[in-house]
């Protein structure tokens, strides 16, 4: 007490100090210099690193005297920020750091829309994106031999019961167009055309002109309408990398749940997780040390009657989603989530006849025909014929069909004039006529039928504008010996062997055999003998 009575006198007061003591003992407020300096480094030299950014600042002097001296006897601040700085800085790094990375991780990073579903009905609006798969599984090389792929996964999905509704598989790294048209053409001709339209992401889905990218629509007809348009449907796109905005990556998050403990299974991200057992037996399948079943992976068939199988279990699987507005599976939300009529029957979707098929199948694009016919995507597809040839220097429209590649109809630019002209392929550069005596033989007779109008039309006009010739007057003497050469120009022709024999008629040839066999002047013998 009477420590405590003097210290009070010192100060000239009684009044409890302990506010202050703690005040001086906590971390200043950060000055606006300093708080920039400090987040400035964090961001913009050090990756986010926020000790790194205090030690850069604090060891060299940097910051204010007062953060200086408060810290100046604590040996551990030269090396981590101490935590009541970290507190005032580490959420304004946070907030600025996906900016540092570009205006798309900043808004991926940012608030977003939240959808309403309610007015969304099954059968409205499709889905699809490419996927690549967990599971490796094996085909052919085309050397004697196997790789193993996991190829790229295409499904189709309804939006709103997040349906699976049929999907296409193919055994490569990367897709094209024609197998979107071709998966969209099969969905549409099994279920029905969506009421609404299609969801598509960026890249080829939305700039490949088979999906309506790159059109050329000209001022008097509508030509660069895609297939969408021509049906009356719309065609959306999300934006690139914006993942949240397409239901089928949640359907390829689940998919790929139900695929653990596959064979081949490697994971979704093999180059952090490595199944070593997996990646050992696909090092062996690579050296051809043993067979891919032998070592348990499937076949590309295999692998894809394995795919129906998960996805017949994914959607019969029940699941809580917003989407879908309760817990139910897919194919039970596909059957309850139909648009309804007044009387509560189910509106249903509408399918293409036959006859139409092409509305929804063909790509529509207005094309030059060239001396060498009909190009298109870049000269991966060329068409040439008797069609073709007439119509050298104009330009048609074309509806060319990816599941039918092997003929392409043309119109003229009124749509009238209907022809089909074959695919011309490719030939081996010397041995076509060897190796694919048919394919050679099929594109050589595509060639010359294009290149037969002309011919055929110089013909034609050349025999209707020949210049006319004058009658010749003979005398009757070289007229009939002209007639009497023509005559024994005849005869010998039917009968060569007495114009060579000089009149024999007939050939004794066991004289000549006799002859021969005796040696009596055997060279001339062999010479008569051989005649």
């Amino acid at each position: 007490m009477n420590r405590k009575h003097a210290r009070f006198a010192l100060s000239g007061s009684v009044a409890d100090k302990r506010r202050e003591v703690n005040k001086a003992k906590r971390a200043p407020k950060l000055s606006k210099a300093d708080f920039d300096l400090l987040v400035g480094e964090a961001v913009f030299k050090y990756s986010r690193d926020l000790d790194r950014a205090w030690a850069e600042c604090f060891n060299h002097g940097k910051l204010s005297k007062e953060v200086l001296a408060r810290y100046a006897a604590n040996p551990g601040a030269r090396l981590r920020a101490p935590n009541a700085i970290r507190r005032q800085v580490a959420p304004e790094i946070k907030r600025i750091w996906p900016w540092h990375i570009g205006p798309r991780s900043a808004r991926l990073n940012g608030a977003y829309l939240q959808r309403d579903w309610s007015n969304t009905f099954a059968g409205e609006w499709y889905q699809s994106d490419d996927i690549t798969l967990p599971v490796l599984y094996y085909v052919e090389d085309g050397q004697g031999w196997f790789t193993l792929t996991r190829g790229q996964f295409l499904p189709m999905i309804d939006v709103k019961s997040k349906r699976i509704l049929d999907f296409v598989l193919i055994d490569a790294k990367s897709y094209t167009a024609a197998a979107i048209r071709s998966l969209n053409s099969r969905v549409c001709t099994r279920f029905g055309l969506p009421r609404a339209g299609w969801h598509f992401e960026s890249g080829i889905w939305k700039k490949a002109k088979l999906l309506g990218g790159g059109a050329k629509c000209e001022p008097w007809n509508d030509v660069g309408e895609t297939f969408a348009e021509r049906l009356g449907l719309r065609m959306v796109h999300s934006l690139p990398g914006n993942a949240r905005a397409k239901v089928i990556e949640n359907v390829a998050s689940r998919v790929q749940d139900l695929m653990e403990g596959e064979a081949g299974y490697v994971g979704r991200n093999e180059m952090v997780v490595k199944h070593e057992r997996v990646q050992a037996a696909a090092r062996d399948v690579e050296a051809r040390r043993v067979h891919p079943a032998e070592a348990g992976f499937l076949s590309g068939d295999q692998w894809t009657t394995r795919l129906h199988e998960i996805c017949e279990s994914y959607n019969s699987k029940p699941q809580d989603s917003q989407v879908i507005g309760a817990r139910m599976s897919p194919d039970d939300a596909w059957e309850s989530c139909q648009l309804r009529n007044e009387r509560g029957d189910v509106v249903g979707l509408t399918r293409l006849p036959e006859d139409l098929r092409f509305l929804l199948a063909s790509h529509k694009e207005i094309v030059p025909v060239t001396r060498n016919g009909i190009s298109l995507f870049g000269g991966k597809f060329r068409y040439l014929g008797e069609a073709t040839g007439g119509l050298q220097g104009q330009t048609v429209i074309a509806w060319f069909d990816p599941d039918h590649p092997e003929t392409l109809a043309i119109t003229d630019l009124r749509g009238e004039n209907l022809q089909t002209v074959p695919r011309n392929l490719p030939v081996d550069a010397y041995n076509g006529f060897i190796d694919s005596p048919d394919l050679t033989r099929a594109s050589v007779g595509g060639v010359n039928a294009h290149n037969g109008y002309g011919r055929q039309r110089h013909s034609e006009l050349r025999a209707k504008y020949f210049p006319p010739s004058r009658v010749i007057l003979a005398d009757p003497g070289s007229i009939e010996k002209g007639r009497e050469m023509k005559l024994q120009r005849n005869r010998v022709m039917k009968n060569p062997r007495q114009a060579l024999t000089g009149g024999e008629t007939e050939i004794n040839l066991e004289d000549r055999l006799a002859r021969f066999r005796s040696g009596q002047n055997s060279a001339a013998v062999v010479k008569d003998f051989l005649k």
